[in-house]
Parts: C-alpha cells; sequence; structure tokens
C-alpha cells in the first residue's frame, strides 16, 4: 500500500494579489469602446461590447442573434478589442 504525503507552506503572504482587471466594469467597458472606435468606421452597439466584456472576462457567452444583426461583427469586434491588448503585453 502507498502512502501520499503533502506539504503546504502555510505562512501568510505580507501583501495581497492584484485583484484582476474586470472588462465588465465601466472601466473595461470604456476601454473597449476606445479601442473599437479607433479602428472601426461605425459606432458599436452596447450589447456587442457588453459581450465583448464578458468574453473578455472568461465567461462562456451566448449570442442569440436575429440575422443580420451583426453576428459577423460581434466576432470582428472581438477580435479587434483582443488585438491592442496582447500588441500591449509583447512590448
Amino acid at each position: 500500500m502507498g502512502y501520499i504525503a503533502c506539504c503546504m507552506n502555510t505562512h501568510e503572504v505580507s501583501q495581497a494579489a492584484p485583484s484582476p482587471f474586470l472588462f465588465s466594469s465601466p472601466k473595461g467597458f470604456a476601454l473597449c469602446l476606445h479601442i473599437l472606435s479607433e479602428h472601426l468606421p461605425y459606432d458599436v452597439y452596447d450589447f456587442e461590447i457588453k459581450g465583448i466584456c464578458k468574453v473578455l472576462n472568461h465567461v462562456d457567452l451566448l449570442a442569440i442573434l436575429a440575422t443580420g444583426s451583426g453576428e459577423t461583427g460581434f466576432l470582428s469586434t472581438l477580435v479587434i478589442s483582443v488585438v491592442p491588448q496582447f500588441e500591449q503585453q509583447m512590448k
């Protein structure tokens, strides 16, 4: 019979970890809107930005949209929102 020994370091962390940036916050919404307005020649609907913010927060999203209401635009705005963030991290 085998035994598994487990050790945990129980010392307290002196500093709290910073909270992650939430794109679903007003600040995150404004950031996505700013990025999209720089890269798109048209205004993006609020529901698109809200959905993008949820996806950027790693929330699974099921968007049900009528034909012609911007399904492709929704995906392209997601990509446009993500690319500048990756470029910033690569610097």
